[in-house]
């Protein structure tokens, strides 16, 4: 490496010997990143300083040394909080006492993408050493720039960046096909009508502030229920959960009838479900969240053993969504051995507490015995009983009252309710079922009253100051009583702090078990603010959720109900735009071999409609004041198959070959003669415009006609629109063979089973969602899962800095509960060579491994549908994904 000669450095022998000796013994060096001139690969190195980094992206650049600490920041935080600085602007602090050469890698982000590591070898006497002072403002700003990226340990970031970093900058789901599949899947509905990511807004919470208000004295949800009296006439005899009549009302329940059907839940979510999960916060392997409560409840028990159970149907219930920082829930078993499934259950769960260090303890709730196991931190926290004629296992004794209260007739049932009756009317117990989640009315009032919502937001608080006082106590300062008032006394429970009042990291006290009776003013305002907000999507009733699972080796299909939806739902457009319209048959009839395919109901009164109406008379003055009174109820879009799709995903996606897309599309016709006039008018307006832009060329195929519009001039190249009206229909494409086949289907019998969709459906192969995903996320440096495993390098590196003969992994997870997880699946390790965690299956940013590309949900199977009917104010989805040439398959 070559650096520039400093002005005012010594050249007598004796300065530069006194120079090496301070080197050697402080070793602190500041080095601007503009001032290297590598002896190799200049002009890379040269582009990639005046690289700008995304603030998404901007904790990929760093700096490595196996001979000390190295930092790359800027003594200034960007003020400009979305975009990162350039990477020419970046300084590197380097740490590395008693050594006379560095050996540093340095990785810099490159314009053409990826990540480059370049080598460097430094004389320690040839620097000026700056002293720790000197390094500091740099080293806090490359922390600043870590806590802003959203990646592991941002926490532990913020702190040493001494309160400098900005707020974290909160990206999307990565791409706009996420996004539809959230819509389509009707997940984004879930969101928000729970509204779970919104959190109360205390300005300055005071924790010693006494001016108590009664919770009870707080009013909650006052939007009405929904009357299902009518709604359940001639509805005839219903089947019921026998479980259901053992949960809360005021409690979401997931039914299953075997501990199969669980685990083939569980497996479809962990690889399927990410749009659901995140509806109810929880991000990352869902799996992780499930195992954290088995083995919290002890019931991490074999298959073989689980399969021997005699059980005759599965409940999971809680208290609250609040999964990822701590909740009670509560599993519950119909057996016609209540007495012998609670010994075997009794047996498996004490040997696993024992081995936890939990304390066994015998108690009564509700006439119901309970055999409990606990320890300290409630890393193990399991409570049994039989409660009526079942047996239940939960992680708080609060939950097991609540479930002795229901079987003591003290508290209302879920399968009591009248809306429960009407979900089991609509989503029958015919043996189909896999499972069968529902979220009652009582339920979302409860999760949106100002108790739970209070409790969540003290939690939250709660988290922060736990996070502080261990980001405190893994830098040496131990851990204080500064937030008695909020957290109690706390305590060292392994290598966890413990919060008297709120629990651990790990496990936050469940929100049922705080007893919360008051609230400051403070608390109460902003309640009654986010209350407000809150109801105003609410203009008529409330709602509940329900969805039913249906699995098998070959499908995975869903039916969501969410009634009704919110005033200000994403789906409000699509609902205004079908109106009363309904997709005909022609409009749901896949054509064979379609990789892509999407059918909207249209109501011509709609207002959007209308504006176009209107905005196209304004623009071809020609046509007739209600130039669209010839559409239908429909309009359909779909690639056609082509051989080419299996092998290259995504070769149509260029813009070059935008003209030979096979697209189509259909829009249903309800007057001939009104189309002919239209297409006659649309003819007339733009040659009277554009005289002979266009050429006109009237073909036919099988007696029917159609016609060719080609272009003449440079500008448009050489795009060809080809047209046809058929009876019912205006038929057009950008390729000619593909508007042939569409003629020809045209006068087809229609498929024998058809889908069900009133207002829209979709339906995509897996070759198409591959290449809609390279080409919405195409053009980032790494693809998703790489992306994910690698953000976690920073804080692994920085355990390993700490501790280099510990395993930062099981640091990082002594400390925080949740260990950073690899999406490969193969863990981290060091690498020497490179000075670096890295992990397994990817690699790191300088030398990544792994796939090209990011494999999308469903990706077992060979498509993936989905139908919307908007009724009652509400959305019903019904989606499925198959394997081709299953039983299932379409």
């Amino acid at each position: 490496m070559k650096i520039p000669p400093r002005s005012g450095v010594p050249v007598a022998a004796a300065c530069v010997y006194l120079a090496f000796v301070c080197a050697v013994s402080a070793g602190h060096f500041l080095l601007p990143l503009r001032d290297f001139e590598p002896d190799e690969d200049g002009d890379e190195w040269r582009q990639a300083l005046e690289f700008s980094l995304s603030v998404q992206e901007a904790w990929m650049p760093g700096a490595r040394t196996a001979d000390g600490r190295a930092w790359l920041g800027t003594a200034e935080v960007a003020p400009n909080r979305w975009s990162g600085p350039l990477q020419r602007d970046l300084q590197l602090a380097i740490h590395a006492p008693g050594k006379e050469t560095i050996n540093l890698l340095v990785d810099l982000r490159l314009p053409t993408g990826g990540m480059r590591g370049f080598a460097f070898s430094l004389d320690a006497a040839e620097l000026e050493d700056v002293g720790g002072d000197g390094i500091a403002e740099v080293r806090r700003g490359h922390y600043a720039r870590l806590a802003q990226s959203t990646i592991p340990g941002s926490g532990w970031f913020r702190h040493l960046a001494g309160g400098r970093a900005p707020a974290p900058v909160e990206f999307g789901s990565g791409d706009d096909l996420d996004s539809t599949f959230a819509m389509f899947s009707g997940s984004r509905a879930v969101a928000e009508n729970l509204a779970l990511d919104e959190e109360l807004m205390l300005q300055t919470p005071d924790e010693d502030d006494d001016s108590a208000v009664a919770i009870a004295d707080i009013e909650g949800i006052t939007v009405s229920e929904i009357d299902w009296t009518a709604m359940l006439a001639d509805s005839g005899e219903i089947g019921i959960d026998p479980l259901a009549m053992a949960v809360p009302a005021d409690q979401h329940a997931l039914f299953a009838a075997s501990h199969d059907d669980v685990a083939m839940m569980l497996g479809r979510l962990e690889h399927e479900g990410a749009p659901f999960l995140q509806a109810l916060g929880i991000r990352g392997n869902p799996m992780r969240l499930v195992n954290r409560y088995r083995e919290q409840l002890g019931l991490n028990i074999p298959d073989t053993m689980a399969r021997a159970m005699p059980l005759n149907g599965i409940a999971i219930t809680g208290g609250d969504p609040f999964f990822p920082s701590g909740t009670d829930v509560a599993v519950l078993f119909d057996t016609d051995h209540a007495e012998n499934l609670e010994k075997l259950l009794l047996a498996a769960i004490r040997l696993k507490g024992l081995a936890k260090g939990a304390r066994k303890e015998e108690s009564q709730a509700g006439g119901v015995r309970v055999t409990s196991f606990q320890n300290a931190d409630r890393s193990f926290s399991s409570h049994i009983g039989v409660v009526g004629e079942f047996v239940a296992v939960s992680n708080s004794a609060v939950q097991l009252a609540r479930l002795a209260e229901v079987a003591a007739g003290d508290r209302e049932a879920l399968g009591a309710l009248d809306e429960f009756h009407y979900f089991r009317h609509r989503y029958p117990m015919d043996g189909r079922e896999t499972a069968f989640f529902f979220i009652s009315d009582e339920t979302i009032r409860r999760w949106c009253g100002p108790e739970v919502r209070i409790g969540a937001s003290r939690r939250t608080r709660a988290t922060a100051a736990l996070l502080d006082l261990t980001m405190r106590d893994i830098d040496g300062g131990g851990a204080d009583q500064r937030y008695e008032a909020m957290l109690g006394e706390v305590s060292t429970s392994g290598n966890r702090l413990l919060s008297g009042h709120l629990g651990t990291l790990a496990f936050m006290t469940p929100i049922s078990e705080l007893g919360i009776a008051h609230a400051t003013a403070a608390e109460k305002t902003a309640y009654e603010n986010w209350r407000r907000d809150y109801e105003t999507g609410w203009p008529l009733v409330f709602d509940p959720i329900a969805i039913r699972l249906t699995l098998s080796e070959d499908e995975s299909a869903m039916d969501l109900t969410v009634l009704p939806l919110t005033a200000g739902s994403d789906y409000v457009t699509w609902m205004e735009m079908a109106g009363d319209s309904q997709l005909g048959p022609r409009a749901r009839a896949v054509p064979d071999g379609a990789p892509f395919f999407l059918s909207l109901a249209i109501d011509r009164e709609a207002e959007m409609f209308r504006m176009y109406d209107e905005q196209l008379v304004e623009f071809l003055p020609d046509l007739d004041s209600e130039p669209l009174a010839w559409v239908g109820e429909s309009l359909s879009i779909w690639i056609d198959e082509d051989p080419l799709m299996e092998h290259v995903p995504g070769y149509f996606m260029d813009m070059n070959g935008f003209g030979m897309m096979p697209l189509a599309m259909r829009i249903e016709s309800r007057s001939e003669v009104r189309l002919s006039r239209f297409l006659a008018g649309l003819r007339a307006s733009i040659e009277e415009s554009s005289p002979e832009m266009l050429k006109w060329e009237k073909r036919s195929h099988r007696d029917v006609e159609y016609v060719a519009v080609g272009a003449e001039d440079e500008l448009m190249g050489d795009l060809t629109i080809y047209h046809a009206a058929v009876p019912g229909a205006l038929l057009v494409s950008l390729d000619e063979f593909t508007l042939i086949r569409a003629i020809e289907r045209e006068a087809e019998a229609l498929p024998r089973d058809l889908p069900e969709a009133r207002h829209s459906f979709a339906e995509m192969t897996m070759p198409m969602m591959r290449s809609l995903r390279k080409l919405s996320g195409g053009m980032t440096s790494a693809d998703p899962l790489q992306q994910a495993s690698w953000s976690a390098l920073p804080v692994l590196n920085e355990w390993k800095a700490r501790k280099p003969d510990g395993d930062p992994v099981a640091l990082h997870r002594q400390r925080f509960a949740v260990p950073p997880e690899c999406p490969g699946g193969k863990g981290y390790r060091w690498n020497a060579e490179a000075m670096t965690m890295e992990s397994v299956a990817f690699g790191h940013p300088a030398d990544p491994r792994g796939p090209a590309e990011a494999e999308p949900p469903f990706v077992r199977y060979a498509a993936v549908r989905a139908g919307i009917d908007f009724e009652d104010g509400g959305l019903r989805v019904r989606a499925a994904a198959c394997r081709r040439g299953s039983a299932a398959d379409w």
